[in-house]
């Protein structure tokens, strides 16, 4: 490869940023259930796939304590993605700098 692909380095940078950011909005949110009691029910309205495509909205009860597990697992799910965006941005910045030593040498 004689280049690098930046705005793939941009868009790779730009994915893992927003993996980080959606997975801080989600702790912050937690955070705010720290205040209820564990066994405190709530109801949840949750998005249901339907026949044909369709989306069925259904209101659900839930505790806290469930909406805290899920709410933690996908904050570790958007940190781990993030990590990898930041590990694949790293190898397209490592190829840069391989093609500019490459370039430095031939000059």
């Amino acid at each position: 490869m004689s280049s690098v692909d930046l705005r793939g380095l941009e868009y790779v940078l730009g994915a893992a940023a927003a993996q980080a950011g959606k997975a801080a909005h989600l702790a912050r949110g937690l955070v705010l259930l720290r205040e209820l009691p564990s066994d405190r029910r709530l109801t949840c309205t949750v998005q249901l796939p339907a026949p044909g495509g369709q989306q069925v909205f259904a209101l659900l009860p839930v505790t806290v304590e469930e909406i805290r597990a899920r709410l933690r697992a996908e904050i570790e799910a958007g940190f781990v993605d993030a990590l990898v965006g930041l590990d694949q941005a790293r190898d397209r910045v490592d190829e840069a700098r391989g093609l500019l030593r490459h370039a430095e040498d031939a000059a």
